[in-house]
Protein backbone atom coordinates (compact mmCIF):
# COMPACT_ATOMS: atom_id res chain seq x y z
CA UNK A 1 0.00 0.00 0.00
CA UNK A 2 1.41 3.21 -0.54
CA UNK A 3 1.48 5.94 2.04
CA UNK A 4 0.05 9.28 0.81
CA UNK A 5 0.91 12.55 2.23
CA UNK A 6 -1.11 13.86 5.09
CA UNK A 7 -1.93 14.17 9.16
CA UNK A 8 -0.73 12.19 11.06
CA UNK A 9 -2.64 12.81 14.13
CA UNK A 10 -6.86 13.74 14.92
CA UNK A 11 -8.51 15.63 17.24
CA UNK A 12 -11.87 15.47 17.99
CA UNK A 13 -14.32 16.88 20.78
CA UNK A 14 -16.01 14.30 22.38
CA UNK A 15 -19.77 14.58 22.79
CA UNK A 16 -19.92 11.76 25.45
CA UNK A 17 -22.62 10.80 22.71
CA UNK A 18 -20.86 9.32 20.26
CA UNK A 19 -19.20 5.83 20.55
CA UNK A 20 -17.44 5.47 17.01
CA UNK A 21 -14.67 7.91 15.74
CA UNK A 22 -12.47 7.77 12.76
CA UNK A 23 -8.72 7.81 12.91
CA UNK A 24 -8.28 9.39 9.07
CA UNK A 25 -4.88 8.11 8.57
CA UNK A 26 -2.92 4.59 7.82
CA UNK A 27 -1.99 2.78 10.69
CA UNK A 28 -0.01 -0.08 10.66
CA UNK A 29 0.29 -1.80 13.53
CA UNK A 30 -2.12 -1.80 16.44
CA UNK A 31 0.35 -0.65 18.50
CA UNK A 32 1.13 2.82 16.36
CA UNK A 33 -1.84 4.85 17.61
CA UNK A 34 -2.08 6.11 20.69
CA UNK A 35 -5.19 7.76 21.92
CA UNK A 36 -5.80 10.60 24.79
CA UNK A 37 -8.74 11.07 26.59
CA UNK A 38 -7.97 14.33 27.96
CA UNK A 39 -4.48 14.34 28.10
CA UNK A 40 -4.01 10.72 29.88
CA UNK A 41 -3.49 7.70 27.20
CA UNK A 42 -5.80 5.23 27.07
CA UNK A 43 -4.54 1.71 26.88
CA UNK A 44 -8.34 0.13 26.86
CA UNK A 45 -11.86 0.76 26.77
CA UNK A 46 -12.13 0.59 22.72
CA UNK A 47 -11.92 -1.59 19.66
CA UNK A 48 -9.68 -0.38 16.86
CA UNK A 49 -10.92 -2.02 13.51
CA UNK A 50 -9.62 -1.55 9.65
CA UNK A 51 -6.13 -1.07 10.61
CA UNK A 52 -3.84 -1.17 7.59
CA UNK A 53 -6.34 0.83 5.82
CA UNK A 54 -6.42 4.15 4.58
CA UNK A 55 -8.57 4.92 7.35
CA UNK A 56 -10.07 2.59 10.41
CA UNK A 57 -12.41 3.19 13.16
CA UNK A 58 -12.37 3.06 16.66
CA UNK A 59 -15.31 1.99 18.52
CA UNK A 60 -15.49 2.80 22.37
CA UNK A 61 -17.19 0.65 25.01
CA UNK A 62 -18.45 3.81 26.83
CA UNK A 63 -19.10 7.32 25.13
CA UNK A 64 -15.98 9.13 25.53
CA UNK A 65 -16.45 12.78 26.76
CA UNK A 66 -13.68 15.92 26.08
CA UNK A 67 -10.88 15.96 24.41
CA UNK A 68 -9.74 13.04 22.32
CA UNK A 69 -6.18 12.68 20.57
CA UNK A 70 -5.29 10.13 17.84
CA UNK A 71 -1.49 10.15 17.09
CA UNK A 72 0.37 8.05 14.57
CA UNK A 73 3.18 6.77 17.13
CA UNK A 74 5.39 4.65 15.37
CA UNK A 75 8.43 3.13 16.84
CA UNK A 76 11.69 3.82 15.63
CA UNK A 77 12.88 -0.09 15.14
CA UNK A 78 13.03 -2.20 12.33
CA UNK A 79 12.02 -5.84 13.30
CA UNK A 80 11.98 -7.67 9.56
CA UNK A 81 15.04 -9.52 8.94
CA UNK A 82 15.41 -10.83 5.34
CA UNK A 83 17.17 -13.76 4.97
CA UNK A 84 20.06 -14.80 2.73
CA UNK A 85 18.09 -16.58 -0.77
CA UNK A 86 14.76 -16.33 1.01
CA UNK A 87 11.35 -15.30 -0.40
CA UNK A 88 11.46 -11.25 -0.93
CA UNK A 89 7.82 -11.04 -0.69
CA UNK A 90 6.02 -8.09 -2.23
CA UNK A 91 3.51 -7.51 0.75
CA UNK A 92 6.67 -8.10 3.15
CA UNK A 93 8.57 -5.47 1.24
CA UNK A 94 6.01 -3.36 0.75
CA UNK A 95 5.10 -3.29 4.51
CA UNK A 96 8.56 -2.63 5.78
CA UNK A 97 9.06 0.64 3.21
CA UNK A 98 5.00 1.94 4.56
CA UNK A 99 6.71 1.68 8.22
CA UNK A 100 9.91 4.05 7.50
CA UNK A 101 7.17 6.48 5.61
CA UNK A 102 5.20 6.41 8.23
CA UNK A 103 7.86 6.99 10.68
CA UNK A 104 9.39 9.88 8.22
CA UNK A 105 5.43 11.60 8.45
CA UNK A 106 5.41 11.44 12.09
CA UNK A 107 9.12 13.30 12.43
CA UNK A 108 7.66 15.90 9.98
CA UNK A 109 4.53 16.58 11.86
CA UNK A 110 6.74 16.86 14.90
CA UNK A 111 9.00 19.66 12.86
CA UNK A 112 6.17 21.02 11.65
CA UNK A 113 4.41 21.93 15.00
CA UNK A 114 8.35 23.10 16.44
CA UNK A 115 9.68 26.67 16.91
CA UNK A 116 11.48 27.59 13.64
CA UNK A 117 11.86 29.95 11.24
CA UNK A 118 9.39 31.87 8.78
CA UNK A 119 9.91 30.26 5.03
CA UNK A 120 11.60 33.72 3.88
CA UNK A 121 13.25 34.82 7.31
CA UNK A 122 17.04 35.06 6.87
CA UNK A 123 19.19 33.73 10.20
CA UNK A 124 20.44 36.78 12.12
CA UNK A 125 17.19 39.09 10.98
CA UNK A 126 14.27 37.22 11.10
CA UNK A 127 11.64 35.76 13.71
CA UNK A 128 10.92 32.54 14.93
CA UNK A 129 7.61 31.62 14.70
CA UNK A 130 5.14 29.75 17.23
CA UNK A 131 1.91 29.52 15.87
CA UNK A 132 0.62 31.60 18.23
CA UNK A 133 1.34 29.53 21.15
CA UNK A 134 3.12 29.99 24.51
CA UNK A 135 6.23 28.99 25.03
CA UNK A 136 7.44 27.32 28.36
CA UNK A 137 11.14 25.45 30.14
CA UNK A 138 12.55 28.51 29.25
CA UNK A 139 15.90 29.26 31.00
CA UNK A 140 15.85 32.28 32.85
CA UNK A 141 18.14 35.15 30.72
CA UNK A 142 21.78 35.47 31.48
CA UNK A 143 23.39 37.39 28.52
CA UNK A 144 22.30 40.56 27.08
CA UNK A 145 20.49 39.20 24.06
CA UNK A 146 18.48 36.33 26.23
CA UNK A 147 15.03 35.75 26.01
CA UNK A 148 12.80 37.40 28.67
CA UNK A 149 11.15 35.01 31.22
CA UNK A 150 8.22 35.74 33.54
CA UNK A 151 10.38 35.21 36.68
CA UNK A 152 13.25 37.17 35.37
CA UNK A 153 10.79 39.83 34.65
CA UNK A 154 8.75 39.22 37.86
CA UNK A 155 12.27 39.80 40.02
CA UNK A 156 13.36 42.82 38.44
CA UNK A 157 10.24 44.35 38.80
CA UNK A 158 10.12 43.75 42.10
CA UNK A 159 13.97 44.79 42.64
CA UNK A 160 12.52 48.00 41.44
CA UNK A 161 9.52 48.51 43.20
CA UNK A 162 11.62 47.64 46.25
CA UNK A 163 13.95 50.39 45.49
CA UNK A 164 11.62 53.07 44.96
CA UNK A 165 9.70 51.69 48.47
CA UNK A 166 13.03 52.12 49.95
CA UNK A 167 13.69 55.98 48.52
CA UNK A 168 10.77 56.95 49.59
CA UNK A 169 10.72 56.08 52.76
CA UNK A 170 14.09 57.63 53.16
CA UNK A 171 12.89 60.92 51.69
CA UNK A 172 10.16 60.56 54.19
CA UNK A 173 12.35 59.94 56.90
CA UNK A 174 14.41 63.33 55.96
CA UNK A 175 11.49 65.23 56.01
CA UNK A 176 9.70 64.16 59.22
CA UNK A 177 13.29 65.02 60.76
CA UNK A 178 14.21 60.85 61.98
CA UNK A 179 17.24 60.47 60.47
CA UNK A 180 20.03 63.56 58.80
CA UNK A 181 18.46 65.46 56.00
CA UNK A 182 20.70 65.29 52.58
CA UNK A 183 22.30 68.44 52.95
CA UNK A 184 20.97 71.32 51.05
CA UNK A 185 22.02 75.29 51.37
CA UNK A 186 18.34 75.93 51.37
CA UNK A 187 16.51 73.84 52.80
CA UNK A 188 16.09 70.45 54.51
CA UNK A 189 13.43 69.53 51.93
CA UNK A 190 14.77 70.02 48.51
CA UNK A 191 13.85 68.57 44.78
CA UNK A 192 17.06 69.76 42.66
CA UNK A 193 15.28 68.13 39.50
CA UNK A 194 12.73 68.79 37.35
CA UNK A 195 10.49 65.91 37.99
CA UNK A 196 9.43 64.60 41.61
CA UNK A 197 9.20 61.24 40.76
CA UNK A 198 7.35 59.53 44.25
CA UNK A 199 4.62 60.35 45.86
CA UNK A 200 5.84 62.61 48.96
CA UNK A 201 4.03 64.60 52.26
CA UNK A 202 5.78 67.52 53.36
CA UNK A 203 5.31 67.79 56.98
CA UNK A 204 3.71 70.39 59.07
CA UNK A 205 5.81 73.39 59.61
CA UNK A 206 8.56 72.54 57.07
CA UNK A 207 9.34 74.58 54.12
CA UNK A 208 10.38 72.35 50.49
CA UNK A 209 12.27 73.90 47.96
CA UNK A 210 12.50 73.14 44.43
CA UNK A 211 14.27 74.72 41.69
CA UNK A 212 12.91 75.51 38.03
CA UNK A 213 11.43 76.93 35.58
CA UNK A 214 9.17 74.21 35.50
CA UNK A 215 8.64 71.61 38.26
CA UNK A 216 6.65 68.21 37.22
CA UNK A 217 4.71 65.84 38.79
CA UNK A 218 5.32 62.53 37.65
CA UNK A 219 1.72 60.58 36.70
CA UNK A 220 0.19 58.94 39.70
CA UNK A 221 1.84 60.63 42.32
CA UNK A 222 1.13 63.51 44.19
CA UNK A 223 2.88 66.33 46.44
CA UNK A 224 0.86 66.59 50.04
CA UNK A 225 1.72 70.21 51.65
CA UNK A 226 0.79 69.72 55.30
CA UNK A 227 -0.30 72.88 57.74
CA UNK A 228 1.87 75.42 57.83
CA UNK A 229 3.96 74.33 55.56
CA UNK A 230 5.42 75.90 52.02
CA UNK A 231 6.86 74.58 48.93
CA UNK A 232 8.34 77.27 47.36
CA UNK A 233 9.42 76.90 43.57
CA UNK A 234 12.34 79.62 42.34
CA UNK A 235 11.77 81.23 39.35
CA UNK A 236 9.29 78.73 38.04
CA UNK A 237 6.07 77.00 38.20
CA UNK A 238 4.26 74.17 38.54
CA UNK A 239 3.31 71.84 35.72
CA UNK A 240 0.00 69.98 36.71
Amino acid sequence: MSVQPGPTDKRYAANGVSTIYTVPFLVIEAGDLNVYLNDVLMTSGYTHTGIGNPTSTLTFTTPPLGDLYLLLDVPFQRLTDYQENGDLLAETLNRDFDRIWQALKQLYGWASRSLRLGMFDVDGAGWYRANGNGIRDLHDPVEQQDAATRNSVDRAVSIEAAARAAADANLQAQMSGSIPPVASPFSEISWHGQIVQSSVTIPPNKNAWSFGPVMSVAAGQVVTVSDGSFWTIADGELNP
